[in-house]
C-alpha cells in the first residue's frame, strides 16, 4: 500500500527564521535532520533546538505541529533513510522542510510504520526516484506519500516489531563487546610495543652472553671503544697527512 492509504496526513515542516530558534532550552522543541536516526529513535540530545509557542502556532508553522506517535523521515540527504518515532518527552513538536511528517491512521501501529521505512527495498525505491545534486539526494513530498509499505493485521506488526526491537538490543550488546575488544586490543597493541623496546619479549644479548658463557659488550662500552678507536685514528701520522693533504690541495 502507499504510505499515504495508511496516514491521516503527510507533509512535512517550514524552517522559521533563525532568530525565532534558540538553542538549549524553549518551548517548543525543534527537530532537525541531525536528530533522526538509522534506528527508528528519536535523538534529540544532539544539538537540541527550540521555537516560540507563538512561532509554532503561527502561519505555514502550524501545518507542521508534530505530536507524539508521529513519524518522520528525512527528504534531504546523503544519507537519505533516517527514520524516527515522536516520543511523548513533549507534547508538541516542530521541524523543518528537510523531514517529512507521518501521522499514521489506526490500523497502522507507529512503531511498525517506523520500521517499514527504515527497510533497504523501501529506501531503495526512493533513492531511485530521488533527484540527484552534486552529493546530495533529495526526496519530494510525493515520493514520500507514494512510499509502499505492508499493512498485515495489526497484532502481526506489534509482534514484527517486538522481534526486531529484540533484535536491535541483541546487535547493541554485539556493538559494545565490540567496542570494549577493540579498547582491550588497543591497549595490548601499546603493552606489547613498550615491552619490545624494554627487551622483555626476546632474550638481550647480555642474557644470551650470560647463557653462552661469553663475553658481552654494552652499548656505552662499545661507542666508548669506537670513540677510542676514532680518536687514535686521528692521531696517527698517516691521518695527519691525509689532512695535511687536503689543506695544500
Amino acid at each position: 500500500m502507499r504510505a499515504e492509504q495508511v496516514c491521516d496526513f503527510i507533509t512535512k515542516g517550514t524552517t522559521p527564521s533563525s532568530q525565532f530558534m534558540t538553542a538549549g532550552s524553549g518551548e517548543i522543541p525543534f527537530i532537525k535532520v541531525y536528530n533522526l536516526t538509522h534506528r527508528g529513535h528519536l535523538d534529540f540530545t544532539n544539538n537540541p533546538t527550540f521555537i516560540s509557542r507563538q512561532t509554532h502556532e503561527s502561519g505555514v508553522m502550524r501545518r507542521s505541529c508534530i505530536l507524539p506517535g508521529d513519524v518522520l523521515m528525512n527528504l534531504v540527504g546523503p544519507p537519505l533513510g533516517k527514520v524516527s518515532l515522536v516520543p511523548p518527552t513533549f507534547p508538541e513538536w516542530n521541524t523543518n522542510q528537510a523531514v517529512a511528517i507521518y501521522r499514521p491512521v489506526n490500523g497502522m501501529w507507529p512503531q511498525f510504520l517506523a520500521m517499514s521505512l527504515l527497510t533497504g527495498p523501501i529506501l531503495e525505491w526512493a533513492m531511485a526516484r530521488s533527484k540527484a545534486t552534486v552529493g546530495q539526494h533529495n526526496l519530494t513530498l510525493e515520493l514520500a506519500r507514494n512510499l509502499r509499505v505492508p499493512l498485515p493485521p495489526l497484532s502481526e506488526q506489534q509482534e514484527i516489531v517486538r522481534r526486531v526491537e529484540k533484535l536491535f538490543a541483541f546487535a547493541d550488546q554485539i556493538e559494545a563487546r565490540l567496542r570494549q575488544a577493540q579498547a582491550h586490543v588497543d591497549r595490548l597493541t601499546q603493552s606489547l610495543l613498550a615491552k619490545a623496546f624494554r627487551g622483555e619479549l626476546v632474550p638481550t644479548e647480555h642474557a644470551l652472553a650470560e647463557q653462552e658463557h661469553r663475553d658481552y659488550e654494552s652499548a656505552s662500552k662499545l661507542l666508548a671503544r669506537i670513540r677510542f678507536g676514532a680518536d687514535a685514528d686521528a692521531a696517527t701520522p698517516r691521518a695527519a697527512s691525509r689532512r695535511r693533504k687536503r689543506i695544500s690541495g
